[in-house]
């Protein structure tokens, strides 16, 4: 197998070396760019991942690289996480010890370990804070989760997201071997993405932090004037802290952490510039060329709700809603896609086809049970499930393709991807329908004068089912329209198995942990809550069967029986399907506990409460995006069609609605999924 060279040079201690493409080839000539290095060094792989350094790629626009040492042996730092409690109706604040040990992996598996000294001491949320903690620590030192093993321990009981930031940044002061300042902590929530959201009780915290000693405090960022979580009086942490001879710093994201506790700046890779992120013309091409055979579908169901609009079902309110999605969403599209802007109109056109096709479907179905035609509704159900469930034979296409190159292997998780949405929202759609089927067999069971009351009832559990059906069976037309729409030439590259069956492993851990935050994060602590927080958030549902996906029934199965378990093939599924459940699980963190996000009458996000908070996740998001661009370029000689596509929908969608920016987001955290994905597999 052909053995390729990659070149970086490394910006500290003079050191020149390479990052190898595992088991692949290297650059081409031409394309996205080349590394910039002027000396190829060659290393073997395994002596490459066995080196005791993390290699932060591209930091500096040149091409070159920084390689930070990191301890042979086992290393713990000690922090003070920060904490408020009630009692007696009283608000007070405290600080607890917390240690923070890692060590380098040589098990390459994932191993996250929680240390109590009394029984049940840690709570949920707190447990899952440290595995995201490790999580984004690993990602920032461009490791996964199999590279080290983690240890954090506490005394007492404890529970929370409010410390997971500051174990974050803990965690990379230990895998690097620096001293954190004895007087410096942090408070706030660490986003899977990096950043650090709101949290209550900061000037309780602060009290507590500068009693025990503590003078850089951190906040997160648009918190500076907030309110006592006791008296409800507005405060200014930077004068509440001068006023003690302290000083209160607001800190976006964990780099800034970092920076706070060791007093050390993290190198980071330096963005691409936007230019460097744009699409081939023939890409722009092919991309229009899919966006109006989507409007011509939009077209055809546009007629029908015209003929629709005047029936009950229709006028429902949950299919009106939908209606109004698919109308503004076509609207955009079409001005995107007469404008040039190739990738946010087929984005919106997408979005548009699958809200007409499931208002119209939804109102089918209730209008029948509102006309008393109950097995014309249970017809309609079949027909709805029947045709999410045809994602099988496009995967197996997929599957049975041969990567050659480093855009085979992405353009396969991509694939994957579009067909793994679909997989799971067939399966929702088909859950439903039964539900759905239970209820009529009730209604049937009623006089004939009273069952056409019921079919209103019936409308907000008939549009969910309308939704999972048709992004059901657009995922599977989406998947297919990948393998043409993504084909480009790329670094000649293939990858062993074993690399990409870790790979997948670190991701799907991550997703776990992602999961299971936002469930604690939620108060999701129940299986009826789980269910009925996935009939409420697709999203929720489709990370959940993606974090489950080497134990699920169904297409999974079956494609795991045929391929073998030992496939590249089953190793690029469950990596696809990891990776797509850790980016869902990180916009679940920030809607859910971050943002505050409120739906609005169309069932899209209308409002975040808080908005500065927002802002700058975007603006992280848009750079992280092109710092891992620049990481990838330097790994592979190319930056990821894949990562670059969502960012050009990404960066129209930040201007529109409250709702595309949410979108926006999503879509620059895809971006990165993409480039880091590219830089493992070029690692590995």
């Amino acid at each position: 197998m052909k053995r390729s060279r990659v070149v970086a040079f490394l910006s500290i201690v003079s050191l020149a070396s390479s990052l190898v493409a595992g088991c692949g080839a290297g650059p081409r000539a031409g394309g996205s760019g080349h590394a910039g290095a002027t000396a190829p060094v060659r290393l073997d792989p395994a002596a490459a991942r066995r080196s005791p350094q993390a290699l932060i790629l591209g930091t500096d626009e040149r091409g070159g690289s920084t390689a930070l040492p990191l301890p042979a042996g086992p290393h713990t730092v000690t922090v003070a996480a920060l904490w408020v409690q009630t009692e007696d109706e009283r608000v007070s604040g405290g600080t607890s010890a917390l240690a923070l040990t890692t060590r380098p992996s040589t098990r390459g598996e994932v191993r996250v370990g929680v240390y109590e000294n009394v029984a049940g001491g840690v709570g949920p949320a707190w447990r899952a804070g440290v595995w995201v903690a490790a999580s984004v620590a690993a990602s920032v030192l461009d490791k996964d989760l199999t590279d080290f093993e983690f240890e954090a321990s506490t005394a007492g009981h404890i529970d929370g997201a409010s410390a997971s930031a500051l174990m974050t940044a803990g965690f990379v002061a230990s895998m690097l071997g620096w001293t954190v300042d004895p007087t410096a902590t942090l408070t706030g929530v660490i986003n899977p993405d990096g950043t650090i959201g709101p949290v209550g009780g900061i000037p309780e915290k602060f009290a507590a932090a500068i009693a025990a000693g503590k003078r850089r405090l951190g906040y997160p960022i648009g918190l500076r004037h907030t309110y006592a979580a006791d008296t409800g009086e507005a405060v200014d942490l930077v004068e509440l802290a001068r006023a003690a001879g302290a000083e209160a710093i607001e800190v976006a994201d964990v780099h800034a952490a970092v920076a706070l506790l060791t007093g050390k700046a993290l190198p980071r890779s330096s963005p691409v510039a936007p230019a460097a992120m744009a699409i081939e013309p023939d890409i722009v091409d092919r991309l229009t060329e899919r966006g109006m055979a989507w409007d011509r579908r939009v077209d055809e169901l546009t007629v029908a709700l015209d003929r629709a609009t005047g029936t009950p079902g229709a006028r429902a309110l949950p299919v009106l809603g939908l209606v109004i999605q698919a109308r503004d969403a076509h609207a955009v599209a079409v001005r995107h896609l007469e404008q040039g802007l190739a990738s946010s109109g087929h984005h919106h056109i997408v979005r548009a086809w699958v809200a007409a096709r499931a208002a119209l479907a939804a109102a089918s179905v209730i209008d029948a049970v509102a006309a008393d035609q109950l097995e014309t509704a249970r017809a309609e159900l079949r027909r709805l499930v029947a045709q999410a469930d045809a994602s099988l034979d496009v995967v197996r296409a997929i599957g049975a393709r041969k990567p050659t190159t480093m855009g085979d292997h992405l353009l396969m998780l991509s694939a994957f991807d579009a067909a793994i949405d679909g997989w799971s929202f067939a399966g929702f759609a088909d859950d439903l329908a039964g539900g759905i089927e239970r209820q009529l067999a009730r209604i049937a069971a009623l006089p004939a004068a009273q069952r056409a009351v019921y079919a209103d009832a019936l409308a907000d559990d008939v549009r969910a089912l309308a939704v999972a059906a048709a992004r059901a069976e657009a995922a599977v037309i989406l998947a297919g329209d990948t393998v043409e729409l993504e084909a480009v030439a790329s670094t000649a590259y293939r990858c062993s198995l074993p690399a990409v069956r870790r790979l997948g492993s670190s991701f799907r851990a991550a997703a776990g942990s992602n999961l299971t935050y936002a469930e604690a994060l939620a108060g999701l602590s129940t299986s009826y809550g789980r269910a009925q927080m996935a009939a409420a958030e697709p999203d929720y549902m489709v990370a959940m069967a993606g974090s489950r996906v080497d134990d699920a029934s169904g297409a999974p199965r079956v494609l795991k029986a045929e391929w073998g378990e030992g496939s590249l093939a089953w190793g690029l599924f469950q990596l696809a399907a990891g990776q797509q459940s850790f980016f869902l699980g990180t916009g679940l963190v920030s809607r859910w506990y971050s943002l505050g996000v409120r739906p609005g009458f169309d069932g899209r996000a209308a409002t975040v409460s808080q908005e500065r908070a927002f802002l700058a996740m975007l603006d992280y998001a848009e750079q992280r995006t092109r710092e891992h661009a620049r990481a990838a370029l330097v790994a592979t000689g190319e930056i990821p069609l894949q990562a670059r596509l969502h960012y050009q929908t990404a960066r129209v969608l930040r201007d529109g609605s409250t709702a595309d920016k949410l979108d926006a987001l999503a879509e620059l955290w895809r971006a990165s999924t993409y480039a880091q994905a590219a830089v493992m597999l070029a690692r590995n």
